[in-house]
């Protein structure tokens, strides 16, 4: 997009009171022309903030999932003991990850349909601005303690928020194996005719993974993630990121988001029409204190390190940074995890690909993910391609990258 268009874009006064209102409490990140990230933190408190943004290169508003007492006290240095202090709650978003948006509208409509099969009435849906959707449900909607009373849930970020996007994982997929096997289409031929996947790459043992078709991206549980605000524009896409009613979902076509259709802002997380406790029945089941194994059963657990087969996004990630360089913190820590190597020799590899970076990311920062990576007891993937690496300018697909829709499975591919 133009430059003038963005600030065209951004200086309407709906634009900038909606996105005002979205960033209430939220650390807000900006993106800059440039294609890297301005300083972090930043807040946003009137309109004409969002419109002098623009003018001064800023492309897309990015907020918080957690929401802070006073955001611009944030900063890289912050343990996790002050974040947890700062932190006055977190909301459940679900990060819809599914390339073929026939697909990732069903999945949309799944997700939905889940929550209100979970007590949960006030449920905000927003697209993403590219191909995919955010599910939201705000924190007035959970209750405030959980395990009778002696756990407060604002406490429990990001592990809490892990496990329910875990859990929804599994049920989806249980769900449309066992009783719904035909919600994406009537026969597997037809599956495999629009996503070019072949057989053995979304079965075993018979069995649809229907995580190949559609994924949660797991990456929303980490400290102070960020997802585009609503109405803020994706770049690439020149669409809008805007919310809509959930009854709209299988009506929602890209021209609705192009901004010159645009001209009902509504709220993504509807604050006021929550129910304290509604949300209740999401964390059933959950056990925060279990330990989850660190050989879970992904394809790329425990990989042989040979950097010459490492995928081109983290080659050019090893080769240190200007922007993103948190965002690839938290790919490159996840995606070292995989390997076979003890935890000293993962530390000395990111300290080395920090002193690449430009400038380098502050050490206590890199100190405090390593301590928190360290003391999760699960072994997941990085964030999976292609937009991840996109939005911090590494993903350069090769032949092989066609093939793949993660960094491990890159490797796992090569190795054979």
């Amino acid at each position: 997009m133009k430059q003038s268009d963005i600030i065209r874009w951004y200086s309407r006064q709906d634009v900038g009171l909606a996105i005002v209102k979205a960033s209430e409490n939220k650390e807000v990140a900006v993106r800059l022309v440039s294609g890297g990230f301005g300083k972090r933190p930043n807040v946003l408190q009137f309109p004409k903030d969002v419109s002098n943004f623009a003018r001064s290169g800023v492309t897309s508003f990015h907020i918080s999932v957690e929401n802070w007492s006073d955001p611009l006290r944030l900063s890289s240095e912050s343990t996790e003991h002050f974040m947890s202090e700062l932190r006055e709650s977190w909301d459940l978003i679900i990060d819809i990850d599914c390339p073929w948006f026939e697909y990732s509208r069903k999945t949309a409509r799944l997700i939905v349909e889940y929550l209100k099969s979970q007590g949960v009435k006030n449920i905000g849906v927003k697209f993403s601005g590219n191909k995919g959707w955010h599910i939201g449900v705000p924190a007035e909607s959970f209750p405030e303690y959980i395990f009778a009373g002696k756990v407060e849930i604002r406490k429990t970020f990001p592990i809490l928020l892990d496990r329910i996007l875990k859990k929804i994982k599994t049920d989806l997929n249980d769900y449309l194996n066992n009783i719904n096997s035909s919600y994406y289409e009537s026969n597997l031929s037809e599956i495999l005719r629009k996503t070019s996947k072949s057989k053995d790459e979304i079965s075993k043992n018979n069995k649809i993974n229907f995580l190949k078709l559609m994924d949660i991206d797991l990456a929303m549980a980490s400290p102070r993630h960020l997802i585009r605000s609503p109405y803020s524009l994706h770049e690439k896409r020149g669409l809008v990121s805007i919310v809509i009613d959930e009854k709209n979902i299988e009506k929602f076509e890209f021209d609705d988001a192009k901004p010159e259709n645009v001209d009902n802002m509504k709220i993504f997380l509807d604050r006021s029409k929550s129910v304290k406790n509604e949300a209740k029945n999401l964390f059933t089941g959950i056990n925060l204190d279990e330990e989850e194994s660190s050989t879970k059963k992904y394809d790329f657990v425990k990989l042989e390190l040979k950097d010459e087969i490492f995928p081109p996004c983290m080659k050019r990630i090893l080769n240190g940074l200007e922007d993103g360089r948190k965002r690839a913190l938290f790919s490159l820590i996840n995606f070292y995890k995989n390997f076979d190597m003890d935890w000293h020799d993962l530390e000395a590899k990111i300290y080395d690909w920090n002193s690449k970076n430009k400038p380098p990311l502050k050490k206590g920062y890199i100190k405090s993910q390593l301590s928190w990576h360290q003391k999760q007891n699960k072994v997941v993937p990085p964030p999976n391609c292609k937009a991840h690496y996109q939005e911090i300018g590494v993903c350069f697909p090769d032949n092989t990258c066609k093939k793949i829709k993660n960094p491990l499975t890159y490797v796992s591919f090569k190795s054979k």
